[in-house]
Order: structure tokens, then C-alpha cells, then sequence
């Protein structure tokens, strides 16, 4: 199934803007696939995790899992040291970072503001 929409991308037969991939197991297993077809079929994409992006997809907001592990662990010692999860604040992301993948906006021609990309993590 996967092939199949990946063709229908390259051959127009869908019509998008852009694609979003999220952190699925399978998706990420396929993503070096992905991104090189991406790439052929010229549709962006707009990535959840640093390996998507290092495969070809063209950018992405991408949280730093090691923190949020942290940020987890300590909602869990609270927790069982006899914190109510209800006293607990949710927890977010601090700082994701903008990755963008340099030879994907190249083969795009994408060309973002300036701003955007001083704030920005290249990867080739």
C-alpha cells in the first residue's frame, strides 16, 4: 500500500500540498523509501523526527526525545513518591528544533524567509 500511494504522488494522480509524517514504526522503517520518493514526485514534506529528515524529507519541528524521556521520568518519581498525576503540570516540548534538510530544499527549489532559516538545524 505504501508503493502504491508513493506512485500516485509521483504520477499526479493525487494532488497534494504536502505531506506529514508522523513517528510510525513502519513509516520510519520506510524512510529512506519515502524521501527519495518524495523528493521524485517534488511534493514537501513535513517531518516528526530527526530520520525522516535525514532521509530526504524536507523539514521538520522536532522535539528532543531524550528530554521528554526526562521530563517523563520525573513525572513518574513524583508520582510514586505520592504526587496525584492531577497535582502534576502537563509536560511539552521546551525547545524543539527546526530541522531542515538541505538537499531536499535544494531539489525543491524552496526557498523560506530568512528568519526561519537563521532559527533553523540544516542536514544534508
Amino acid at each position: 500500500m505504501l508503493q502504491e500511494n508513493l506512485q500516485k504522488l509521483k504520477d499526479r494522480s493525487v494532488v497534494v500540498d504536502a505531506v506529514y509524517l508522523p513517528p510510525d514504526s513502519f513509516l520510519v522503517s520506510n524512510a529512506k523509501l519515502i524521501g527519495s520518493e518524495l523528493i521524485a514526485a517534488k511534493v514537501k514534506s513535513i517531518a516528526s523526527i530527526e530520520t525522516f529528515i535525514e532521509k530526504g524529507a524536507l523539514m521538520g519541528l522536532v522535539s528532543n526525545y531524550s528530554e521528554l524521556g526526562k521530563a517523563a521520568a520525573m513525572i513518574i518519581h513524583r508520582n510514586q513518591r505520592g504526587t496525584k498525576l492531577s497535582q502534576i503540570p502537563v509536560q511539552a516540548a521546551k525547545q524543539p528544533q527546526l530541522l531542515i534538510n538541505r538537499t531536499t530544499s535544494k531539489e525543491l527549489n524552496i526557498n523560506l524567509p530568512e528568519a526561519l532559516l537563521k532559527k533553523a538545524v540544516f542536514l544534508d
